[in-house]
């Protein structure tokens, strides 16, 4: 029997485990992949971007979790464990800018306070007595509590929705947040795969702007794309979005006054602004297609396609205090599995370990 089950081998798992063993509690993680921390090692591009010394509810789909990742001093907490991280661009990184070594500090950390992982275990069900028996696909393995640190489904995660609804009741139906986006109307960026522009973009809702952002937009066959437009994925699905429409300006250091003069010169116009299947698409509308360029968005991606989703366990069945489900303080709840997701920037992983740092800190 173990004092502690955490399913789902993540990044807030993962720390939830370290965290309680080293207060001397036997801890087991159940992990439905052939190892644990899969994500962490695609985070960043591979750099692992742990979080951001700019930490505001304003990133988050919710302001209510505001207190918790506020105190949470990630740098702090991680050099505890032997990581030593720098800040570059305002993003918190692992010094050497590699994913690995975060996951092998984790994963000696685990191993130094003795945590049972067990991979390859999807857990079907858990059956709550004095105990709980966590009912996996291979044994079922007792313990006196149970941590929900499930993820997603997102990209390669593992559909736990099923086993959520009939522990909780109900959940937050999943959408993709963070998420390349299509375009409705394809004419708007034919030619443009594999363009990448910068440019100032403004998301709109009903004729009013609700997001803009300035970054580097990656052109698709069938849409956009890069982080400033899975951001603006992310403000589609915290306001309820199914389509919305982008405004790009992708001169936004000049006036149109500037850029009008730059027209004049066709030979600027042609070879001086942007890259040339860019400006064949924006030429056509003159100024308006360099300062305002249009694309109708139909929807985002789909799960699979994306880095993070929104939607899981509602915060209303959870006391934030210590991450304990309201119907049962046997069970808790940390991490993506809870509806709570954030920009790009470090911003989900900053959620996921300091939920479990907000967790452990009540033991």
């Amino acid at each position: 029997m173990f004092d502690f089950g955490i399913i789902g081998g993540g990044a807030s798992g993962i720390y939830a485990s370290i965290l309680l063993a080293q207060k001397g509690y036997s801890v087991a993680i159940f992990e439905a992949n052939d190892r644990v921390g899969k994500k962490i090692l695609a985070t960043g591009n591979g750099k692992c971007n742990l979080s951001n010394i700019d930490i505001n509810e304003n990133y988050y789909n919710t302001p209510v979790i505001k207190d918790i990742v506020k105190s949470f001093d990630l740098q702090k907490e991680m050099l505890k464990l032997g990581l030593v991280t720098k800040v570059k661009s305002g993003r918190i990184y692992p010094l050497s800018e590699q994913a690995n070594n975060v996951l092998n500090v984790l994963l000696r950390n685990m191993s130094r306070y003795e945590v049972k992982v067990y991979t390859g275990y999807k857990v079907q069900d858990i059956v709550v007595k004095d105990f709980i028996n966590v009912v996996c696909s291979k044994e079922v393995v007792v313990c006196k509590k149970v941590v929900f640190a499930t993820g997603s489904n997102a990209t390669f995660g593992v559909d736990n929705h099923s086993l959520i609804e009939k522990v909780f009741g109900e959940s937050v139906k999943s959408k993709p947040s963070l998420a390349p986006l299509i375009a409705k109307k394809t004419e708007q960026i034919k030619g443009l795969a594999g363009v990448r522009q910068e440019a100032n973009v403004s998301l709109y809702k009903n004729g009013e702007c609700i997001a803009q952002e300035f970054g580097e937009v990656q052109f698709k066959k069938d849409g956009v794309s890069g982080i400033v437009m899975m951001n603006m994925c992310a403000r589609m699905c915290w306001n309820g979005m199914d389509n919305g429409v982008c405004y790009f300006d992708f001169m936004p250091e000049y006036s149109e006054n500037q850029v009008a003069e730059f027209l004049e010169n066709n030979v600027t116009a042609e070879y001086g602004l942007l890259n040339k299947y860019l400006m064949q698409n924006a030429i056509k509308f003159g100024i308006k297609g360099i300062k305002k360029y249009r694309i109708d968005l139909s929807r985002c991606e789909d799960i699979k396609q994306a880095q993070v989703i929104s939607g899981g366990i509602d915060l209303k069945l959870i006391n934030l205090n210590s991450m304990q489900y309201k119907g049962n303080d046997k069970i808790f709840a940390i991490g993506e599995a809870v509806n709570v997701d954030g920009l790009c920037g470090g911003y989900n992983l900053h959620w996921a370990f300091a939920s479990a740092y907000n967790l452990v800190k009540e033991f």
